[in-house]
């Protein structure tokens, strides 16, 4: 059996997947870089059910309605944003709701957007309750 060793420059760059080995504190150590978990972007034109880990630039002259899926997990996130004239309808599954603030949807209830550039992003806390993180909107409303 042998065992290869490659040696990284110094300023070079480590990168997802990589594994290093090394001594901390005089013990042998062995870190692996995690995976990143980022946005992949959708251009949504027609009814979809969501993915996790999503964001979708939602293109429409009317309402689009985009379904959060029924079985999601913590730390999952979805991202919206309206790119067109119309507007976009989040749509709870059975049994979940969207926290707001202080307010929240009513269970299985949804969040409409109302204009242009309205934008949301949004945290799976559990199975059946989401939260928004952060949101530019002119007004949303919730059902």
């Amino acid at each position: 059996m042998s065992t290869k060793f490659s040696q990284f420059i110094n300023g070079g760059v480590a990168t997802e997947g990589d594994i290093i080995v090394g001594l901390q504190g005089g013990v042998n150590a062995r870190f692996q870089f995690p995976s990143v978990i980022g946005t992949t972007w959708n251009l949504a034109t027609t009814n979809t059910t969501m993915q996790a880990n999503n964001g979708y630039a939602v293109n429409s002259l009317g309402p689009i309605t985009l379904t959060i899926p029924s079985v999601i997990s913590f730390g999952e996130v979805f991202e919206l944003t309206m790119i067109g004239t119309g507007s976009f309808i989040i749509q709870c599954a059975a049994g979940q709701k969207i926290q707001i603030g202080a307010i929240s949807t009513s269970v299985a209830g949804t969040l409409t957007s109302s204009s242009i550039g309205d934008s949301v992003r949004i945290l799976v806390v559990s199975a059946t309750q989401l939260q928004i993180l952060s949101g530019v909107t002119a007004d949303f409303s919730i059902t």
